[in-house]
């Protein structure tokens, strides 16, 4: 991935006083908006909610090879809205976004904030250590590029595509077998 910083965001990474912050998006019916800022910030006309909610963000790579990413997100497990909303309805395959941004001594935003991730919702788990009381809740995410290392032959029939696609009979006729199919030929 490459990065483009202004000017502005360079001064700010090489001043004393920087302050690097970190915006995360899920997706889902309701999107979990937060900033591991010390105050909730306004983005893209949505409010990122700095409840101290992310314990935890990973080390991104930043390279130029498309390939498939694993990241984990560390997640204070004491919003009990999301805990149970992630085990009812487990938002699989929705979209991740993280964005990093600098602040200046005002506490105003340095520029646009820079994306650095944009992946799907993979896995997540639910710990509590019983010794200190701390409960975590860690996601997984996997980069835009997961379908790389999608397994070939995927088998499909009619009960499958209908699950998906309720009344859809594309494959009804799935099972037939054509040996010699005339394409491109005069």
């Amino acid at each position: 991935m490459s990065l483009t910083l202004t000017a502005n965001q360079l001064a700010a990474i090489a001043s004393n006083q920087n302050k690097t912050f970190w915006l995360f998006k899920l997706n889902t019916d309701l999107p979990l908006l937060l900033t591991n800022c010390y105050k909730d910030i306004d983005y893209n006309s949505e409010t990122y909610l700095s409840d101290g909610f992310i314990l935890e963000m990973p080390t991104f790579d930043i390279d130029f090879d498309l390939k498939v990413r694993r990241y984990s997100f560390k997640l204070s497990n004491v919003n009990t809205i999301n805990t149970g909303y992630f085990f009812l309805f487990p938002p699989y395959y929705r979209k991740i976004e993280v964005w990093k941004f600098w602040l200046d001594a005002n506490d105003a935003m340095i520029d646009s904030p820079i994306k650095i991730f944009n992946g799907y919702f993979a896995n997540f788990s639910n710990t509590t250590d019983q010794s200190t009381g701390e409960s975590i809740q860690e996601l997984e995410a996997v980069s835009d590029f997961v379908d790389f290392e999608r397994v070939n032959g995927r088998q499909m029939n009619q009960a499958s595509q209908e699950a998906v696609f309720s009344g859809d009979t594309g494959l009804r006729h799935g099972e037939l077998k054509y040996e010699n199919l005339p394409w491109g030929r005069p």
